[in-house]
């Protein structure tokens, strides 16, 4: 396969966001993109600010740090019970504290609860959401969104369980809990999954013998491919399933502590601290649209399986998305992959 050439626009908050653009400084196009997106982001959080979301019930994954926590804390403001995982219990019950003083004091007392969670691992996801499914059976689940994620800047590397790290969690991780809750989803009314990552930001630059990249990996090919990967099992969900609705979301370049949470050189990393504050979007603000998608009466059934840039808008769509064997192919080797029946 030929090496996908980088470009800005495949990279978000999880340090996405540092290729050149060949005619194009970054800090140009950013700036010119926050402020058009502030408007958005403006409307988004007012119509936000008018619901109540006491009787429902958030699930975040990847929900202790950057875009993660601050839509957690967002949903907790607008009174919903919201779940968060992550790998430090420490920092999962920082956040905590942190929704619990986010939560309205209205008459009602919503269950924020943090739960250990390594995404990379099968069996630890598939015992949480044994667990989880059955602390909420009765409720159902509102809204999943899938916020884990990374690069990976080095050498391919595979997880205890013979995956592809950042395989294991942009792709597979996300696969399986969108899989395995669905019935939880389909008991809440309107529920509804945002995975973000890199929606429209793939290519058809796609070999379907070859998903975890054992032959030419590098972390730029990688973004690709699971920005395409993501958006074609999105489509199939959507297609497959009719009691939610489903969708990729491309944030864009986003003011969080991806580059060193990927373990970027300090070259890149030092130079972010600078930088990023300055020209990216501000989590805070991507918590409205994500908000927005996932509760919103536009954003229902009917949209299921869009692909959305970084106001809600619907993002380009690379031509294999319109191959019905290649989704057919890429959701069976999911299956197959994650250790499901079906």
């Amino acid at each position: 396969m030929a090496l996908v050439k980088p470009t800005a626009r495949l990279f978000s908050a999880n340090s996405r966001a540092f290729a050149l653009n060949r005619h194009q400084s970054v800090a140009h196009r950013v700036a010119m993109s926050s402020r058009s997106i502030s408007s958005v982001v403006r409307d988004f959080r007012e119509k936000n600010s008018q619901q109540d979301l006491k009787d429902k019930h958030v699930l975040v994954v990847g929900g202790t740090q950057g875009i993660g926590a601050a839509t957690a804390k967002r949903f907790a403001s607008l009174g919903a019970s919201v779940t968060i995982t992550g790998r430090d219990k420490s920092r999962g019950n920082y956040i905590l504290e942190t929704l619990r003083k986010s939560t309205p004091s209205e008459n009602h007392s919503p269950q924020h609860t943090f739960e250990t969670l390594e995404v990379t691992k099968l069996g630890n996801l598939k015992q949480f959401v044994q667990s989880f499914s059955g602390k909420h059976s009765q409720t159902g689940l509102h809204a999943l969104i899938l916020c884990a994620g990374g690069l990976n800047y080095g050498p391919r590397r595979e997880t205890e369980d013979g995956v592809e790290m950042t395989f294991a969690m942009n792709i597979l991780s996300r696969f399986l809990l969108t899989h395995e809750l669905q019935p939880l989803l389909a008991k809440a009314p309107g529920g509804r999954v945002v995975n973000v990552l890199g929606a429209g930001n793939g290519s058809n630059d796609i070999n379907v013998d070859d998903l975890e990249l054992k032959n030419g990996f590098n972390f730029i090919r990688a973004a690709s491919l699971h920005a395409t990967i993501n958006d074609l099992l999105t489509k199939q969900f959507a297609k497959r399933y009719s009691d939610a609705a489903f969708y990729h979301f491309f944030p864009g370049m986003v003011n969080t502590n991806g580059p060193e949470n990927n373990r970027f050189p300090w070259f890149v990393t030092l130079p972010a601290k600078i930088v990023m504050p300055l020209i990216a979007t501000p989590p805070e603000d991507v918590a409205e649209v994500i908000t927005y998608v996932a509760t919103s009466p536009e954003f229902g059934t009917p949209r299921s399986g869009a692909l959305l840039g970084p106001k809600a808008n619907d993002a380009k769509q690379a031509d294999v998305l319109n191959k019905p064997e290649v989704g057919k192919k890429v959701w069976d080797y999911m299956i197959q992959r994650a250790g499901l029946s079906s």
